[in-house]
């Protein structure tokens, strides 16, 4: 099931616009031809990216940048957005 820019904004409690913004940069990189800025992965997918590197930023942030926390933030964010969108 694919959702919509409204549903997805709904489920993760943000405005449909900064939806709309992460859609076209998503759009963007999905037809880049520079490797660096490729993305293969669904909408969904991205999201989940999106929201998981913020945690890890913010967890770099308050712990200082330790490792093992930060990739637990990441893949903790990125699960739950996940399931989130998911649903």
């Amino acid at each position: 099931m694919e959702l919509s820019i409204e549903e997805i904004a709904d489920r993760l409690e943000i405005q449909p616009s900064v939806v709309e913004n992460y859609y076209e940069e998503w759009s963007f990189k999905q037809d880049s031809d520079l490797s660096n800025d490729h993305y293969e992965g669904t909408f969904v997918e991205y999201m989940c990216d999106v929201f998981a590197e913020a945690a890890f930023l913010m967890n770099a942030i308050e712990n200082k940048g330790d490792a093992v926390d930060c990739l637990e933030a990441f893949d903790e964010a990125y699960t739950l957005t996940q399931e989130i969108l998911e649903q």
